[in-house]
């Protein structure tokens, strides 16, 4: 988050807030939980191209929800511009790979960066669209890396009650502006962050109030933990208050001071009705705070296989 955004309770506060708020969550939803995520084919990862496994009509098919979009440039990396109400015109990255073509509905990445420092959100987000280059073109997926709007380089949030406007509408309007310059499988958004992006991954993904932005497939984090989400009244980045089960990994490293936190997010996925193997995936890797692209090809193999329902 930016350095300007709301302050946040204290640690032990927070954990006690936390605490009651999964607790009253839990009543109220009871056993059932969020809903299941959805899968595709196992051979559609392999064959990304392909809308029949075998190339013959009649074998097994993938169907997904095409945008139809057309009109953007390609391939590359590329730069436009959104207007979005209430803040103006903001630039995004996107890198769309080699073989895109708007016959076919390619999966959309939703790239965050971290907290980049004064003046430096735009490099940002132009590095994380070029870090994905390999993992687009192997995955013929189209990567969006929107720029965060606060002074010191971090993403501006709602307002406690949800409110805005704010850096989650940005992002709304970015992922609605590549759907309609390029043609997006609307079923396969994904989301990725790192540092303070995974942190907004975590609460777009997580809290009640952020239904509305709420668009992903499944999400990964890498050097981030929900110990970094901005606070709401209500139920904030809480598992066991999620709307929908969806799937997230999870990438920490060793040496990375966030550490203890991520593996608390671990356990309090696991409580809420994750599956670790299934729609959780964790990994305590060498190394710091950052990430590589060993990394970012994990990341996409875990989130390739999942869907949003139609």
């Amino acid at each position: 988050m930016d350095a300007h955004s709301r302050p946040r309770p204290l640690p032990t506060l927070r954990r006690h807030l936390r605490f009651v708020c999964s607790a009253l969550t839990v009543a109220v939803l009871g056993a059932a939980g969020p809903a299941q995520p959805a899968r595709l084919p196992d051979w559609r990862c392999t064959h990304p191209d392909a809308l029949f496994v075998d190339g013959v009509d009649g074998g097994p098919v993938s169907v997904g929800l095409p945008s139809g979009g057309s009109g953007g440039a390609y391939p590359g990396p590329v730069l436009r511009s959104v207007a979005v109400p209430g803040i103006g015109t903001r630039n995004v990255r996107l890198y769309l790979p080699a073989g895109y073509t708007p016959r076919h509905a390619a999966p959309l990445i939703v790239a965050l960066h971290g907290a980049a420092g004064p003046g430096q959100a735009a490099a940002a987000a132009a590095a994380v669209a070029q870090d994905w280059g390999p993992v687009a073109e192997a995955a013929q997926a189209i990567v969006l890396a929107p720029v965060a709007g606060g002074s010191q380089g971090g993403w501006i949030p709602p307002e406690v009650d949800g409110s805005g406007p704010s850096d989650y509408d940005v992002i709304a309007a970015a992922i609605a502006d590549a759907a309609g310059a390029y043609n997006v499988d609307r079923l396969r958004i994904h989301g990725w962050g790192y540092s303070a992006g995974g942190a907004v991954m975590h609460d777009l993904n997580l809290t009640p109030l952020n239904t509305h932005y709420q668009a992903f497939a499944g999400y990964a984090v890498v050097a981030s933990a929900r110990a970094l989400c901005p606070d709401y009244i209500g139920p904030y980045c809480e598992p066991a208050a999620a709307p929908t089960r969806v799937p997230v990994a999870i990438r920490i490293g060793l040496s990375d001071s966030l550490l203890p936190y991520a593996r608390a997010d671990r356990a309090a996925f696991v409580a809420a009705g994750w599956s670790e193997g299934t729609d959780l995936a964790y990994a305590e890797v060498a190394g710091g705070h950052t990430y590589d692209a060993t990394g970012l090809a994990a990341a996409w193999s875990f989130l390739c296989p999942f869907r949003r329902d139609p």
